[in-house]
């Protein structure tokens, strides 16, 4: 019975440190390959981005992609994804990337993210030709696999809040994406313990199943970013 139980610790402690192991990857993946924070309505981390954004633009990154977060209603996005949208309209007036993915679930007639992350950002002086639709970005994994194998996606600055860049640019990266990231935390500042644990127990998700070969809930005909046709002709 002792054997058992010093056996049954020993795992308890393996798996723990898996955990911790992974987890603790992630995170300094992600500030490693942090260009910026996007911090106030207008403005970013002035130090770290002036002497970070030369990167960006000598790395002469495709696009920005913009992870879905949730919306208040048919027309508003919530403070997660509004932080995110107004981070990469920040990229895009800056010059920093002339494109837009805007990648989230449009599962159904009742939940259209894409509808109203779009809207947004045309509302806020992106021309439609310049933004591409991703209907099916039901997760990060779904988002960052279509944004390689159906938009051709070859480098990006991916724009999400902090304790959800690691795996986004741990993801991309599996997909062959040269990922950068800019945090933005503007409205969705405040601690949610929740989602820290629900993010802690999905970076060790998505590592462990890196390992095998996997693909989204949907796939669908390319359309690649490198193209002028942006998506709002037909993502509606």
């Amino acid at each position: 019975m002792k054997k058992f139980g010093k056996r049954l610790l020993a795992l308890i402690m393996l798996i723990i440190l898996a955990v911790a192991g992974i987890n603790i990857y992630m995170i300094q993946l992600g500030k490693e390959q942090t260009l910026a924070r996007y911090e106030k309505e207008g403005e970013v981390e002035s130090l770290q981005f002036e002497k970070k954004k030369q990167q960006v633009e000598k790395k002469q990154v495709e696009c920005a992609i913009i992870l879905g977060a949730g919306i208040t209603d048919s027309e508003t996005p919530g403070h997660y994804l509004k932080d995110r949208l107004d981070g990469g309209i920040y990229l895009y007036k800056k010059g920093l990337v002339k494109k837009l993915l805007l990648t989230g679930d449009n599962g159904s007639m009742y939940h259209n993210e894409i509808h109203v992350m779009l809207q947004y950002c045309i509302d806020n002086g992106v021309p439609g030709e310049d933004i591409f639709c991703d209907h099916a970005g039901f997760n990060t994994f779904d988002s960052m696999y279509r944004a390689a194998h159906l938009y051709d996606v070859k480098s990006a600055v991916v724009v999400t809040q902090k304790f959800h860049i690691g795996r986004s640019i741990f993801l991309a990266k599996e997909e062959g994406i040269k990922a950068y990231g800019i945090t933005s935390d503007v409205e969705s500042a405040s601690n949610n313990y929740k989602l820290e644990l629900r993010e802690l127990l999905a970076r060790v998700k998505d590592f462990i199943l890196s390992f095998v070969e996997r693909k989204p809930k949907i796939l669908g005909e390319k359309m690649p970013i490198s193209g002028d046709d942006g998506t709002y002709t037909h993502g509606e």
